[in-house]
């Protein structure tokens, strides 16, 4: 049996509201399945389909009305030769593809980055980090919320957090436990390490406020 030690930064709140940091350090047992366990026969339902062959950076798979998408964070600048990272960035895209066809279905951000999506009841909700035309290349401090019902006509974006004392905001993803949706998002905050994972809570998906 080995034991692993590991540091734990959560923060839980609603969207907008202050913060508050719990920081522990523990201990847990980590021990092999027994042989015959439920544990040692499960195997992953993934198939590996190969390498995207493409200037992609975050990406999500989903699966929407029984098909597979992938949304696509785009960036603008490795469309236009000898351009270096970062130029275009206020026309960098947030791009939903359908993986068999290898079309795309529709483009549901523009000037944002860092995006994830979650499928909840039959609605595609995209979450991102917004560009800002008087602030550098990744300085993001706004995430917003857009969906869809048909992955072509998407909601207006509304803001559903801002950053605190000039913090920075990268990756964000959001889940629904069945009770609550949780996001995650990195910050840059420096009372914690580089990246340190935040976390807010909402019962409300489409009226976060």
């Amino acid at each position: 049996m080995n034991r692993l030690k590991f540091r734990c930064f959560v923060v839980l709140t609603l969207y907008g509201c202050g913060l508050a940091v719990i920081v522990a350090i523990s201990e847990v047992a980590a021990a092999s399945p027994a042989a015959g366990s439920e544990e040692a026969t499960w195997k992953s339902p993934l198939t590996k389909e190969g390498y995207l062959g493409s200037p992609l950076v975050e990406v999500t798979p989903f699966v929407f009305q029984d098909r597979l998408y992938r949304l696509e964070n785009h960036q603008k600048f490795f469309d236009v030769p000898g351009s270096a990272p970062g130029d275009g960035f206020l026309e960098d895209e947030v791009r939903i593809r359908d993986v068999e066809t290898d079309e795309l279905s529709s483009v549901a951000l523009v000037g944002h980055a860092f995006a994830s999506a979650l499928v909840h009841e039959g609605v595609v909700y995209v979450f991102a980090g917004k560009h800002a035309a008087d602030r550098p290349w990744r300085k993001i401090t706004e995430i917003v919320m857009t969906y869809s019902s048909d992955l072509k006509t998407w909601s207006p974006p509304v803001t559903i957090l801002r950053s605190e004392n000039e913090e920075v905001l990268f990756n964000v993803a959001v889940c629904w436990d069945g009770d609550r949706f949780v996001l995650l998002y990195e910050t840059n905050d420096a009372r914690w390490p580089a990246f340190t994972f935040r976390y807010c809570e909402n019962k409300q998906i489409k009226d976060p406020n």
